[in-house]
């Protein structure tokens, strides 16, 4: 995170995840029918990888960038409070807390929050109840995605749009969609993502 005095490192650091950014675009350029997704999901904790994110596709993509939605927990909604209140705000305090324990934040960083206070188009927080499902859906697919329990919350949004009318049509999302969800946790904890999926990380990731 960054505070007032702190902000050089923690502004480097952001820097690097443009890395995956460009590395998304790599990849979707190279496929067979290369098409720019039309919205991309990025989980969020204190904000400082979707920052990341979303300055990259802004600067590389300009008027042509995505639909930017940062998902996080209901429990820690952080970005999603600052947003309706129009300034840096933190989340109440949970005593529940978020089996998504790498988005656990109260509080946006300062650095971050100067790109996404402009460069999101869309705040959404899940609850808890979708990440296991979410991690399932992954692990069944084709290719197999071994993702841990705070990978998933972009995916948990776009299932809950899926059900709910209302929220698709907000989101902007339709049949002509591409979306992008970026995974960015494995199975940090093996127990836990088996008892969640039903099977290892190794079992998963054998399907591949």
């Amino acid at each position: 995170t960054s505070w007032p005095g702190y902000e050089a490192v923690p502004a480097r650091i952001y820097q690097g995840y443009t890395v995956v950014a460009e590395e998304m675009l790599e990849q979707l350029r190279s496929e067979p029918s290369p098409s720019m997704p039309t919205h991309v999901l990025i989980n969020a904790g204190v904000g400082g990888f979707a920052a990341g994110m979303c300055a990259h596709l802004w600067e590389r993509l300009g008027s042509e960038r995505p639909r930017f939605i940062a998902v996080e927990p209901t429990e820690a909604n952080c970005l999603q409070c600052s947003a309706e209140a129009g300034a840096l705000t933190a989340s109440p305090h949970s005593d529940a807390g978020t089996v998504q324990t790498g988005l656990d934040c109260t509080e946006v960083a300062e650095v971050a929050w100067r790109v996404l206070a402009t460069g999101v188009d869309d705040f959404v927080a899940v609850p808890d109840a979708v990440v296991e499902p979410a991690m399932r859906l992954l692990a069944d697919d084709s290719p197999a995605v071994v993702a841990g329990h705070s990978a998933v919350a972009g995916i948990g949004a776009l299932l809950a749009a899926a059900a709910q009318p209302g929220l698709q049509q907000s989101l902007g999302l339709g049949p002509d969609s591409v979306v992008a969800a970026v995974i960015c946790e494995g199975a940090v904890d093996s127990q836990a993502f088996e008892a969640a999926v039903g099977a290892s990380p190794e079992e998963v990731q054998a399907r591949r």
